[in-house]
């Protein structure tokens, strides 16, 4: 995972070269990784939607870096992207659902990389990603942020991937239990499985 996630980060950033400034954060890159990691098995649904947000706006100075110096200035794209980029990153943090879609097929992208590095890999996880988030978006949140800490952490100090799929495992169940009573996708279960369960309960 710690390459497949700094490979993604070193593309984009050979596309800008904005981020040749930040160039001294090479310097803490293990120390950065574990700490995001180590964030994303435990508290990886209460961050998920400000990774959010930093990814589009990272993606989004990326497109105006390639497409805007086109039609006017270098000055002008940065002053256009820092203002614009911030506003639409803010209002996109809202956006529960979206949030979610998103970077649980980012990561189940880079997981299907992981498995097999091909195209048709990467796609199809992506797909069951999003089919999980649609019916499952609260638990599709743990499940996949918690896998992006726990193979991160594995990667980083060189462990089977076995034991990356415990920690996740673990970094799930605990963010289940720890924001159980969430309010950003309202219901956790859909109408009918929940509807199904409660009469289970009532019956008992």
């Amino acid at each position: 995972m710690k390459e497949v996630f700094i490979s993604c980060w070193s593309f984009f950033s050979k596309i800008t070269n904005i981020w040749d400034r930040f160039i001294f954060l090479k310097d803490y890159e293990d120390e950065i990784l574990m700490v995001l990691f180590g964030l994303a098995i435990i508290f990886g649904f209460f961050i998920y939607r400000l990774c959010f947000s930093i990814t589009f706006f990272y993606l989004y100075i990326t497109a105006c870096v390639l497409i805007l110096p086109r039609i006017m200035s270098m000055q002008n794209t940065v002053a256009f992207f820092s203002v614009s980029g911030v506003i639409f990153s803010f209002l996109l943090f809202k956006c529960n659902r979206i949030g979610a879609f998103v970077m649980c097929g980012v990561i189940a992208g880079m997981i299907g990389y992981m498995i097999l590095p091909k195209e048709f890999a990467v796609a199809v996880a992506v797909l069951l990603s999003l089919i999980m988030v649609m019916f499952f978006p609260f638990h599709s949140v743990c499940i996949f942020m918690g896998l992006f800490g726990g193979l991160g952490f594995s990667s980083m100090m060189g462990l089977p991937v076995w034991l990356g799929i415990v920690w996740a495992a673990a970094g799930a169940i605990a963010q289940m239990y720890l924001f159980r009573k969430q309010d950003l996708f309202g219901q956790v279960l859909p109408p009918k499985l929940q509807y199904y369960l409660d009469s289970k309960k009532k019956e008992s």
